[in-house]
């Protein structure tokens, strides 16, 4: 994922949604691992200002050694979170679990808010 420059989003929509501007940042999704819902190329608006994990929302990740990978986020029932891509292809996209203590390090660099596709 590349972080773009290159988008415009309207002052009161911002507002609207109660977001900070400077919390918001804009990347451009890479891969097909979170196809259908989102597709390489599209544009992520992602609010650094949401780090608490809603279950079941997407959310941008970093990672030391992969750089950073949007993925939706589960709590399980027995305290574990669930990172998980939404392509059906588990195989070649597998979820990956955390316990209670390490999904706390996880860098969680905020919540996928909008999602723009390309034309």
């Amino acid at each position: 994922m590349e972080v773009s420059k290159t988008h415009a989003y309207r002052w009161d929509w911002i507002r609207k949604n109660g977001w900070k501007s400077e919390d918001l940042c804009v990347i451009e999704a890479s891969g097909q691992s979170m196809e259908p819902r989102i597709s390489d190329g599209d544009v992520l608006l992602v609010n650094r200002g949401e780090k608490e994990i809603q279950s079941g929302e997407v959310y941008v990740l970093g990672f030391p050694a992969e750089g950073i990978r949007a993925k939706r986020l589960h709590w399980m029932a027995d305290g574990r979170l669930r990172v998980s891509s939404d392509n059906p292809d588990k195989a070649k996209y597998p979820d990956e679990f955390y316990s209670p203590e390490d999904s706390s390090h996880l860098n969680i660099i905020g919540r996928v808010v909008h999602r723009g596709g390309r034309v």
